[in-house]
């Protein structure tokens, strides 16, 4: 926790000297990256517990030329030399499958039978998961938790338990993300927070329930 907790810091120095040294706002930065603005400000919110993806840190560099630019490169090799080292072991190979795509009109998505929609950096911690995948939050239902556009991270052989942020895939393809509250025999029961209340999905309707281990933004 600790040390998210610093390359989260770092990320945010980064971005405001990036700010700073283009002579930027935030959100003109992001519009040039071809990044949502209010992704970016977001993440320079001290409130929130994300951190950028290492696809999205790139594009914000490569609006100064990438990182190879005189001053992202004394940046990086100055005081806040720790982000690269840190960003590096935190992501490794493009080779994380996305799976699902967005149901119109609906808080969910569809998985179409485990196929990849793109491909993304891998989290430190599914290096050796095999199985793993990744998916795009789809609408408002888990925010302030989760955000609409945020990328999670799916460990699909790691137990969840009571308390933990899951996806649960259904048997008709459908997939939906929630905090699972408990299971039973009778019921599995879920939470969200937007608007906030608990339901209960029925077992039989359930193909896998996954536990989500971290997420990023972009």
């Amino acid at each position: 926790m600790e040390r998210d907790d610093a390359e989260r810091e770092r990320q945010r120095a980064e971005v405001r000297e990036l700010c700073a040294r283009l002579d930027l706002t935030p959100t003109e930065l992001a519009r040039k990256a071809g990044v949502v603005p209010s992704t970016l400000n977001r993440f320079l919110n001290k409130n929130v517990t994300h951190m950028l993806s290492a696809r999205t840190l790139a594009r914000l560099r490569n609006v100064a030329g990438g990182i190879n630019h005189p001053g992202i490169r004394q940046f990086i090799d100055g005081e806040a030399k720790p982000l690269q080292k840190q960003v590096g072991d935190r992501f490794g190979p493009e080779d994380l499958p996305v799976l699902g795509y967005g149901q119109g009109g609906a808080d969910g998505f569809f998985f179409d039978n485990g196929i990849a929609q793109t491909y993304i950096a891998r989290p430190a911690e599914l290096l050796r998961v095999a199985s793993a995948y990744a998916i795009f939050m789809h609408g408002h239902s888990m925010d302030p938790r989760f955000h609409e556009g945020e990328v999670l991270y799916v460990n699909p052989i790691r137990p969840p338990k009571s308390g933990d942020y899951v996806v649960i895939e259904f048997k008709d393809g459908r997939g939906l993300v929630k905090r699972l509250v408990r299971r039973t025999a009778r019921a599995i029961i879920v939470e969200q927070y937007n608007p906030k209340k608990t339901f209960e999905i029925a077992p039989d309707e359930v193909k896998a329930i996954h536990l989500i281990v971290s997420s990023s933004i972009g």
